[in-house]
C-alpha cells in the first residue's frame, strides 16, 4: 500500500469518511482537494526552511542524510558548435520566437511576418486586451470585446435547511 493510501486510510478516512451520496461524497472530495492543497503548500514550506535551517547551521544527524542529487541537463555547445562544424551550426540554430519578439520588438516581427506571409499573419494575428485598453478609453474599448462563457469545473454546494 503506498504511503498515500495509507494517509487516507488510516488517518483521513477514520476522521471524515467518505459519504455513499454521490452529492455529498462530491462535497467531501473537493473540500479534501483543497485542504490537500493547502497542506501540501504548508509542508512544502516548512521542508524548505528545515533544509535551510540544515545547510545554514551545517547540522548533521546520526538517523538522517541530506543530500543534494542533481538532474543532467544536455545543451549543445553552440560556440564550439559554430567553430567546429559552422554548415551545421547554420543548419540548424534558430531563435526561440520570445528571443526574436525581444531582439526586433513586436511590432517590427508582426511586420515582417505580414511580409512573409500576409494570409497566414493575418490568420494568427491577435490584440490582446492591455493593449487595446492602452489606447482606447474604456467606453471606446467596450464595443469591441467579446464575453464568452467556457465550463468550469462543476461545484457542489451545501443547501442551508431552515
Amino acid at each position: 500500500m503506498t504511503r498515500t493510501a495509507t494517509l487516507l486510510n488510516d488517518l483521513i478516512l477514520p476522521k471524515w469518511p467518505r459519504p455513499a451520496n454521490p452529492f455529498a461524497r462530491a462535497f467531501w472530495a473537493d473540500r479534501l482537494e483543497h485542504a490537500a492543497g493547502e497542506l501540501a503548500r504548508i509542508f512544502n514550506e516548512q521542508y524548505h526552511t528545515a533544509v535551510s535551517e540544515i545547510t545554514a547551521g551545517n547540522l548533521t544527524s546520526p538517523d538522517y542524510e541530506l543530500r543534494f542529487p542533481v538532474i543532467p541537463v544536455r545543451r549543445v555547445d553552440t560556440d564550439r558548435l559554430r567553430r567546429e562544424l559552422p554548415a551545421a551550426y547554420d543548419r540548424t540554430a534558430h531563435l526561440r520566437a520570445t528571443d526574436a519578439e525581444h531582439i526586433l520588438g513586436r511590432d517590427a516581427l508582426y511586420t515582417l511576418c505580414r511580409k512573409t506571409d500576409p494570409a497566414r499573419t493575418a490568420s494568427l494575428t491577435i490584440v490582446t486586451i492591455g493593449d487595446l485598453a492602452g489606447i482606447l478609453s474604456p467606453a471606446e474599448l467596450e464595443p469591441f470585446l467579446h464575453t464568452d462563457q467556457k465550463p468550469a469545473r462543476p461545484v457542489i454546494l451545501r443547501r442551508e435547511t431552515a
